[in-house]
């Protein structure tokens, strides 16, 4: 009699090619998964990135839409080292700064002001009563502080050393807002 052999796979054949399948499957299902998880991490970074550029766009358009100094009735700046619609002030150590603006669509001015308030960078406009907290945004979270410094006859200081400087009016205003991951952001501008 002759032996035939049939056409066909053994069962150790069949375990080993599914065992193989199996060793594929979870090593792609790992690395699609690390891809996942490092998409979630670039999409928070993004997020948060957004916010800090509008962020610092707001304190821009802010400043640009100041009121000038020639609009502020019964007070000249001919001496004054700052804006008149600019004020900076500290609480607690912190700095803060009220800049009076047109808002667009109205006639009269309101007052912005930029503080940090329980880890959060915050944003109060007045309503045209004066209320301070007509409109209060939190701009940032997670802020360690603002710091506000002044180019004053080429020599970045704060606003209690302005009064050192009388006469000399200040040129730039210099923005850093330093988060709790250690993050710092700068932003200039010319005032």
């Amino acid at each position: 009699m002759s032996a035939r052999r049939t056409a066909g796979f053994t069962l150790v054949e069949i375990l080993v090619a599914i065992s193989l399948l199996a060793v594929l499957g979870v090593m792609a299902w790992r690395g699609l998964d690390h891809v996942v998880a490092q998409r979630a991490h670039v999409d928070a970074d993004t997020a948060d990135t957004d916010r800090v550029l509008r962020t610092l766009a707001q304190i821009e358009r802010d400043l640009a839409q100041r009121v000038p100094d020639a609009l502020f009735a019964g007070r000249y700046g001919g001496g004054a080292s700052l804006p008149l619609a600019l004020q900076l002030s500290q609480d607690e150590g912190r700095d803060k700064i009220a800049v009076t603006r047109t808002l667009s669509g109205t006639r009269g001015a309101r007052t912005v002001l930029y503080a940090v308030e329980e880890a959060r960078l915050v944003r109060h406009l007045t309503d045209e009563t004066g209320k301070r907290d007509a409109d209060r945004i939190t701009m940032l979270d997670a802020v360690r502080s603002l710091e506000i410094r002044l180019l004053v006859g080429g020599q970045w200081t704060t606003a209690e050393q302005m009064d050192a400087t009388p006469g000399v009016r200040a040129t730039a205003i210099r923005f850093t807002i330093e988060r709790n991951n250690g993050a710092r952001y700068v932003q200039v501008l010319q005032i």
